[in-house]
């Protein structure tokens, strides 16, 4: 399905099918979780063809995608989904019928505000799990519109679950079109109620302004993450080691290619010989999870822009670099405390800060763009979390889990529901 006629075809008796037979909450619930838990079991001959096509079209390491799948698939079984709806709306009947709000003396029921449509990345497989199965928990009519480099696991998903329930096939569509075929695009955001969009802020822009004035627009560009590891960390070489080896597994996840993949690790030091043991302990690490998890294959543009990162920093006599013989990874340990990118494909910053309750200031500039800061410290810091979230940050997690976000928890500082939803009221 991938021209404008077929898909307004699908959407309309989608329409009709949640205005007049939505599915009961409890069968979304009990489908979902069935095909989840199926999916989990790794000799199940549908994964297996899934996590192969998947390696096909991103490259990425084979158990680094069963990783990835099953962090999705654990947060969309039952109970997780049960725990996601009591969260964000209390009594998750309020989905199918007004109910009781004591707070507010009235009657609330919950909605689908119309079409839904999600614009998905290529570099990342699993928001499209998760688009899926948020789209039917808040019960109206979705598209999900794929990326060329991805292209896999929704309308797989979809696949599977259609075959567990088939009168669920008009619900929603999964659909994949050209980026040039801008009709396409047209007529699908100009119907649109909602549009949940990934990708760099050009890409976004030039969505923004096909989506209606009325329309909810719910952008998730690109975003930086970086680690913070306080002194008391530093001291000790055994937890030295462990930190520097959860953060390589977090910049390993992905190849460094998602929002919450960190870029910089600022050192709580003034002594440069103890932030470069940190930069050689990371490096080393790297080694290890290089050995793992092999970094997909890179396009000769991609390997330029590490070259060229390398070259750049190599040249700097206040820096010291660590790397692999090919381009598999690279440590910089720099002086210069300012929050910026690499040029990613597992290439990390050491950045030393004498105290880091300065941390707030330096990367305030870079507020629009903050996601998650992972963390290793062996002593209180509220305050210090309480500043840098006023300054932007979304979510603070311990190294080694920035990659594995809770299934209650937000999205990029949103809730991952309400915001695909509207409240009617009865006084």
């Amino acid at each position: 399905m991938t021209n404008a006629a077929e898909i307004t075809a699908v959407l309309d008796r989608a329409t009709a099918r949640w205005a007049d037979r939505p599915p009961p909450l409890s069968e979304v619930l009990a489908t979902v979780h069935v095909v989840a838990t199926r999916w989990l079991d790794p000799s199940d001959p549908e994964r297996r063809r899934v996590l192969e096509a998947l390696h096909d079209h991103t490259g990425l390491h084979p158990d680094m995608l069963a990783a990835v799948l099953d962090e999705h698939l654990r947060a969309v079984r039952r109970e997780a989904l049960e725990q996601l709806l009591q969260a964000e709306f209390g009594d998750p009947t309020v989905l199918e019928d007004f109910r009781p709000d004591r707070v507010r003396g009235l009657r609330l029921y919950v909605t689908s505000p119309g079409l839904r449509v999600w614009w998905l990345p290529g570099n990342l497989p699993g928001p499209a799990l998760l688009a899926l199965v948020f789209s039917l928990l808040t019960r109206g009519p979705f598209l999900i519109r794929v990326s060329r480099h991805e292209p896999v696991l929704a309308p797989a998903f979809w696949e599977a679950l259609c075959r567990e329930r088939p009168d669920w096939a008009d619900l929603g569509v999964v659909a994949e079109w050209p980026h040039e075929d801008e009709a396409t695009t047209r007529t699908v955001l100009a119907a649109a109620h909602v549009v949940v969009a990934y990708g760099h802020e050009s890409t976004l822009d030039a969505l923004r302004g096909l989506v209606p004035g009325t329309a909810r627009w719910l952008p998730y560009p690109h975003r930086i993450s970086f680690a913070i590891v306080g002194r008391e960390i530093l001291e000790a070489p055994d937890r030295r080691a462990e930190a520097a080896d959860r953060l390589a597994e977090d910049v390993a996840w992905f190849d460094q290619q998602g929002c919450m993949s960190p870029h910089v690790a600022y050192v709580e030091t003034d002594d440069g010989a103890v932030a470069r043991d940190f930069g050689e302990d990371l490096a080393e690490a790297l080694r290890r999870w290089q050995a793992r998890w092999p970094r997909r294959r890179l396009s000769p543009g991609e390997a330029m822009r590490v070259r060229s990162f390398r070259a750049r920093w190599l040249a700097d006599p206040d820096a010291e670099v660590w790397m692999s013989d090919d381009t598999a990874w690279t440590v910089v340990w720099t002086p210069r405390p300012d929050l910026e990118p690499t040029c990613t494909y597992r290439s990390v910053f050491v950045k030393s800060v004498k105290d880091l309750d300065r941390l707030p200031d330096v990367v305030a500039p870079q507020r629009r763009h903050l996601q998650t800061v992972g963390y290793a410290m062996g002593r209180p810091w509220n305050d210090l979390a309480r500043r840098l979230a006023r300054v932007g940050v979304k979510r603070f997690a311990p190294l080694g889990t920035l990659q594995k976000p809770p299934a209650v928890g937000c999205h990029d500082g949103r809730p991952r529901l309400l915001d695909l939803v509207e409240f009617s009221q009865r006084e």
